[in-house]
């Protein structure tokens, strides 16, 4: 909920011309007309019915159209939980990452089962993505054989934090 409203609050800040940009509604609102930004309610209704993997595949769509390199770059994996959240069995959810560092721009991102760990979800991650040509990072976690040959096998180099393997 709190979010939201940050979000909205950003909104109602943007200029007339950005508002503008993000379609919102040409209307009059406390007796000045202007594009006016959706409020906290609307931004929540709205990302409550997002279909969460095609956003995912939207914004790495985007990512490339904005000439963000995922071959031939660093990128890093890292495992998150998320304070303040609650999933429906009232634990917080841990995510999963991959992610261009530099700009800070997420490529994928998975959540971690109550049933497992963040290991076969990185897996998962790595086995879905072009890697090659990259170099990967992950903490200590993700040094083992088999997300190694994982990595590898996509045509990349994973670094962790004790060994390089090419």
């Amino acid at each position: 909920i709190e979010d939201c409203e940050k979000i909205a609050f950003w909104a109602k800040h943007l200029d007339q011309k950005y508002k503008e940009i993000l379609k919102c509604p040409y209307r009059e609102r406390e007796g000045v007309w202007g594009y006016q930004a959706p409020s906290a309610n609307t931004i929540r209704y709205a990302l409550q019915d997002i279909d969460v993997k095609i956003l995912e595949d939207a914004m790495t769509a985007w990512a490339s159209l904005c000439g963000i390199n995922t071959q031939n770059t660093i990128l890093a994996l890292d495992g998150k939980v998320l304070c303040g959240a609650k999933t429906d069995d009232d634990r917080a959810p841990n995510h999963v990452t991959l992610y261009e560092p530099k700009s800070g721009i997420v490529l994928d991102q998975d959540l971690v089962s109550n049933k497992t760990t963040e290991v076969p979800v990185a897996r998962e991650i790595f086995e879905r993505n072009d890697l090659s040509g990259t170099l990967v990072t992950a903490d200590a976690a993700h040094t083992n054989p088999k997300t190694a040959a994982i990595i590898l096998k996509k045509k990349a180099t994973f670094c962790s934090r004790s060994k390089t393997i090419s």
